[in-house]
């Protein structure tokens, strides 16, 4: 039991202290890290969900899309869907900072009695690092709540922690000119 309260310390921590930034940092739309506003961003999501798109509309507001697909020799499949809104939180210089709602659809189908049916509704934060002008690497660490639906059994709901024990790791580059 205590694993999961040093997994959820951490994003706490940093969304209060994010929250009580000066309001001279926040002055002006460019304090927001780098802006990749109007270019689509390719990249990796999640592991359930690696084929990711972000898009910002503008420095403090956009959104990501992923998608995973695999099948296995028995033929046994899985696919994801997975989406979120991200909202600029805190100022940086090569760094953005985004508070990350979002849904996602898992469905595995592990063997011939019928697929299980996941429903996730997230709220993360999520760190962009950007290594170079047009590529970054992001971390999302948050909870989730789960709505599981097995093929036998009565549905249940669970609850988590996003990206546990570990920080869930993604990466996105930049196309356009900034």
């Amino acid at each position: 039991m205590r694993a999961p309260r040093r997994a959820l310390a951490l994003p706490l921590v940093i969304l209060l202290l994010a929250l009580g930034r000066s309001p001279a940092a926040a002055a002006g739309p460019q304090s927001f890290g780098r802006d990749v506003s109007g270019r689509l961003g390719l990249g990796m999501l999640s592991a359930d969900a690696p084929l990711g798109v972000r898009y910002l509309f503008d420095p403090r507001l956009g959104l990501e899309l992923g998608a995973g697909f695999g099948r296995d020799g028995q033929h046994r499949t899985r696919v994801a869907l997975d989406g979120g809104l991200l909202m600029a939180l805190a100022p940086g210089d090569r760094v953005n900072f985004y508070f990350r709602p979002g849904v996602r659809f898992r469905s595995e189908n592990p063997s011939d009695e019928g697929a299980t049916t996941t429903i996730f509704f997230t709220a993360a934060l999520t760190v962009e690092v950007f290594v170079t002008r047009d590529f970054s690497v992001t971390a999302d660490q948050g909870f989730e709540m789960q709505f599981v639906s097995p093929p036998t059994g009565p549905d249940h709901t669970d609850f988590d922690a996003r990206g546990a024990p570990w920080t869930r790791l993604g990466f996105f580059y930049y196309f356009g000119s900034p």
